[in-house]
């Protein structure tokens, strides 16, 4: 781990030791800390008690980026969590609208004195521990290209350190969003996700992340929707405050027709994580879903001023707008969402829709065309809509078996996606649509 203050003190506190090289321990036992956490905790024990303003705070443990409020309460949770201990105070005192301090005397030795200085090459080797910074960097971007090197980034490090389990939850978080996007085949990369997520939990059974990757490909690739929930349900008591956990829980029950308790958990998750950009695109779908739907547009458009840059929101915005008839909306959004991911199939199929839905054939046909230059086309539950807005129901219904076949994610909102409104009268539309199919086992 890189050192970023300077200091080669050991320090105790509470009953742990801290390494800043080492990194930290109770009774001889290494207790595992995320590259943030690490910096946020050795910034705080630095002050040795004093109270640090919380953009000190931050510009330290995030090496001058600027995170929001939001990433600094999770931080503070995390390392909160990782410090509980039965015989241990609270050791992470909060000044509200201040920062944050120490709480119990910190003591300070000199480097050498901890007996950790030998673990220090099997702890948190540099490259390891800066290859989760960077995969999240182009996580952020979201192209096949560069989820595929955040894979491989992981990967090196995994190579370093197998027991890493931060980068092996990270690894089946990425592959998730690899299937979503339909960059690998839903059925093929389930089994990966599951294996990195056991791996991760085999050193670190309460980690979140691992468990709601987990779930997420028990229930919505493996259709193993009880399994799935059971798995979110634990990350979320975990960490009422991670990021994807609602996101997953809300995409579960909604594959189980449980729509009204889908809008009930997003709207929980929207009080609790405000700034989330996870939340408000299935919070807004929810409420097209109940026959809500200028309030789920209301909330789409707000949410695209908020995060301007998320290619996601301005396919719900295309989505949505294109439900209500608000066709020059619906287009711009979607062409919007094309051109923030750098032209993504998904991106792609949402636009297809706008112009079918707004009459314009010629255009969705030009974009269908377009989809089907990309390596492996649109995630086919997307393309039941355009069909259906084509007036080719027959292609519609075999996008709805092929994803099936494919165990497409997306095919957990097809049944209730109001644009499959003209599908429904048709008798093979129930049964393809159906959220409850036989399981298909995804473990490793």
């Amino acid at each position: 781990m890189r050192q970023i203050h300077g200091s080669d003190a050991v320090y105790e506190f509470g009953g742990f030791r801290f390494d800043p090289l080492g990194g930290l321990e109770r009774a001889g036992t290494s207790i595992h800390l995320a590259p943030l956490e690490h910096r946020a905790l050795e910034v705080l024990l630095t002050a040795r008690g004093r109270v640090v303003e919380k953009d000190a705070f931050a510009q330290a443990a995030w090496n001058g980026g600027t995170p929001s409020d939001y990433s600094i309460a999770r931080c503070v949770h995390l390392l909160r969590r990782a410090l509980a201990h039965p015989d241990a105070p609270d050791v992470i005192e909060t000044f509200h609208g201040r920062g944050y301090r120490i709480a119990v005397p910190v003591r300070a030795l000199p480097d050498g004195d901890s007996g950790a200085v030998s673990k220090r090459s099997e702890r948190d080797d540099a490259s390891a521990g800066d290859a989760l910074p960077a995969a999240r960097e182009l996580v952020g971007r979201r192209t096949p290209e560069e989820l595929a090197a955040a894979v491989a980034i992981l990967s090196e490090a995994l190579r370093r350190n197998p027991r890493n389990a931060p980068a092996l939850a990270m690894t089946a978080e990425i592959r998730t969003l690899q299937a979503v996007r339909r960059h690998l085949l839903p059925r093929d990369v389930a089994p990966q996700i599951v294996q990195a997520a056991n791996a991760a939990l085999a050193i670190d059974p309460e980690n979140a992340s691992a468990l709601a990757a987990r779930g997420w490909a028990l229930a919505l690739v493996g259709w193993d929707y009880a399994a799935g929930l059971k798995d979110v349900d634990r990350a979320l008591a975990l960490d009422p405050h991670h990021v994807r956990g609602p996101n997953v829980r809300w995409w579960i029950l909604s594959g189980l027709g449980r729509n009204d308790d889908a809008l009930a958990e997003c709207a929980s998750a929207a009080e609790v994580c405000p700034l989330s950009p996870w939340i408000p695109s299935p919070l807004a779908w929810s409420h097209v879903v109940v026959g809500q739907i200028y309030e789920g547009l209301d909330i789409i458009r707000r949410a695209t001023s908020r995060f301007p840059t998320l290619d996601m929101v301005y396919q719900f915005r295309c989505l949505i707008a294109a439900c209500v008839g608000e066709h020059d909306e619906a287009i711009a959004a979607g062409e919007r969402a094309v051109n923030l991911s750098q032209g993504s199939a998904l991106a792609m199929a949402a636009l297809a829709h706008a112009f079918a839905n707004a009459g314009r054939n010629d255009e969705a046909r030009m974009v269908m065309r377009w989809i089907k230059e990309t390596p492996l086309g649109a995630p086919p539950s997307l393309m039941v809509p355009v069909h259906a807005a084509l007036g080719e129901t027959d292609a519609a219904l075999a996008a709805l078996a092929r994803a099936g076949e494919e165990r497409c994610p997306w095919l957990a909102l097809a049944h209730a996606d109001p644009r499959n409104a003209p599908l429904r009268a048709h008798p093979e539309f129930a049964r393809l649509a159906t959220p409850h199919r036989p399981r298909m086992t995804v473990a490793a």
